[in-house]
């Protein structure tokens, strides 16, 4: 076999193995819902028909990444009406320059699709939440939003984006989030 023809086949089979693998590590994981197929894509640009609802910005995280180096946003797929939570980690050039320039580009680090989500409702919350009286930006909730409530302490699901951007299950106890629009009357 020449070297060319050897170079062409490790090509082709090298990706494919990576894919195998990486799929089998998600399925022995227990991932079986589709927002593991948003983990290593680029964004922006979103597919055809989903939007971004939000996005929030971490601040300075516990590895000390700088700020917006990770983000949190939610996603609508018009169609399916599926919303999905995505952790970003923004992606640098070897000079540190953002890849994108002025419209820097991430890499989707982790993917949530809720079932609390197919309730219209519902709501997700970043950045607003205390664990046991503290503040950490780095948990995401799921909440009802009751407009009289400063905080709620109801939650239907609670994650923390940890310092390898992926998301972890973390107990509802103690964890409380802010109402932005509790006193609001405008």
């Amino acid at each position: 076999m020449s070297i060319n023809m050897a170079m062409r086949l490790a090509c082709v089979l090298v990706p494919a193995c990576m894919a195998v693998t990486a799929h089998a590590w998600a399925v022995d994981a227990g991932d079986d819902s589709a927002a593991h197929g948003w983990r290593g894509t680029v964004v922006p640009p979103f597919p055809s028909g989903v939007r971004e609802l939000s996005g929030t910005c971490i601040g300075e995280g516990t590895s000390g990444e700088a700020i917006c180096a990770i983000a949190v946003s939610v996603l609508r797929d018009e169609q399916s009406e599926l919303r999905t939570i995505l952790a970003t980690r923004r992606l640098h050039h070897p000079d540190g320059t953002a890849v994108g320039g002025d419209r820097p580009l991430s890499l989707v680090t982790d993917a949530l699709e809720p079932a609390a989500l197919d309730d219209e409702g519902n709501e997700v919350a970043v950045g607003l939440c205390q664990r046991d009286g503290r503040d950490d930006p780095r948990i995401i909730a799921i909440v009802r939003p009751v407009a009289e409530q400063e905080w709620f302490t109801v939650l239907q699901g609670t994650w923390r984006l940890e310092d390898d951007g992926r998301f972890a299950g973390i107990p509802a106890a103690g964890v409380r989030c802010r109402n932005e629009g509790f006193g609001y009357d405008g």
